[in-house]
This record gives C-alpha cells, structure tokens and sequence, in this order.
C-alpha cells in the first residue's frame, strides 16, 4: 500500500512532500511499514492547513530521486495497492519518470474496488475507515493513511475469496475501472525488500540519506 502527500493535485507542477509504503502479508494481515519519509519537493509544499508539512520540515529532507531505489526495493514483488490510486499512481508515474525510471506496476484502487466487489460504495477514506472499525489516527499524514488503508486489505480479500475472485481474471471479469488494465505489467523486480528496521523515520530521513564511507 502506497501512500503519497503533496503539493496538490496535479503531478503536471505539483511535487511529492511525503511519502510512505506499507506491506500487507496476505495470509495473515500482518502489516510492515517498509518506506516513510518527507520529501523535498524542491517548491513551496503547498496546503499545510491539510497535510500539516511545513517547508522547514522537508527542507534538508532527501529528492525523490535520491530515495527511489529504496522505494522501488519497498515496492518490489507487489501489486501495489491505495487509495484513489489513480492520483497516487500519477505522481509515481511522474516522479520516476523525472528520476531516470518510469515504472507501472500492477496496481489496484481501494475506493473503486469497494463497489466491484461488494464491500460497499465508494466513498472518502475516512467514511471507508469508519465502516471497517479502523482508526486513520494523523489523517492527511502518509504513514497514518498507508497503514489505515493497509489494515482494510484482509476484509477487501475476504469479500473476494467469498466471491470467488481469485485471480487478476476474475477480478477483470466482475466489473470494469481503468486501473484493471494495469494488470498486463509485471510487478517490479523481486529484491528482497527492505525489513522493518529499514523504515525512513521522518526525522532521520535526511542524516539516512548520507553518502556511506
């Protein structure tokens, strides 16, 4: 699950300021958060009333270049999940395409995915969370949305086993959303990813970017 806060709306000008990734075993609903750090957008970061990140605290944080290899590995064997994937996918495609490697992964929509399967309407995060009993806790923050989304993946799963939807076909099948034609791309490569010491602290995620002696 992939969770990205920005500038604004439109990765045509607007730049990434946070980002966070989260990994869901699927058997077991266990949750990882393998990637989380500010950005430096190298702009203004935009709405503070919403997301809370003021331009002091991503000032000395790392490009998004800079951190894309780590954020590939985090990535890496996934289809990557969020929510309203359509605007994080976006940035992403943006983002890489800027650091030398535009990627597509595989990569499903938690909002829209709700109708196809029958879990309910689609809806904002928040409504979502509270029809599941989740808690957001710093709502507009990457790493708090990542893991909320994250901790709705075993009730989506459940609803598609239930439904007998086991594979990419079967999902394709059920309905129709642009993102189902993202399953004709591999999943990024299979490094292992990072383990869960390896999560950007927002607040070591520059001295984390440090050359290395």
């Amino acid at each position: 699950v992939i969770d990205f806060e920005t500038t604004g709306i439109s990765p045509s000008w607007d730049r990434v300021i946070e980002l966070s990734v989260v990994r869901v075993e699927p058997v077991t609903g266990a949750r990882t958060l393998v990637f989380d750090s500010p950005i430096n957008p190298e702009q203004s970061v935009g709405a503070t009333h919403v997301h809370g990140i003021t331009d002091a605290m991503v000032r000395k944080a790392p490009r998004f270049a800079q951190v894309w290899p780590d954020i590939r590995a985090a990535l890496a064997g996934c289809v990557v999940a969020a929510y309203n994937a359509s605007f994080d996918m976006n940035f992403l495609r943006v983002e890489t395409e800027a650091a030398g490697e535009p990627v597509a992964p595989p990569h499903v929509c938690m909002m829209y995915l709700r109708p196809l399967i029958g879990i309910g309407e689609r809806c904002t995060l928040a409504e979502a969370c509270r029809a599941h009993g989740v808690a957001i806790g710093d709502a507009h923050r990457a790493a708090a949305d990542a893991m909320a989304t994250a901790a709705m993946v075993p009730a989506y799963l459940q609803a598609m086993r239930s439904r007998r939807i086991a594979t990419y076909e079967d999902l394709s099948r059920a309905g129709s959303h642009k993102y189902l034609g993202s399953f004709r791309y591999h999943p990024l490569d299979h490094r292992p990813a990072p383990s869960a010491g390896a999560v950007f602290p927002r607040e070591a995620a520059a001295a984390a970017r440090r050359p290395r002696r």
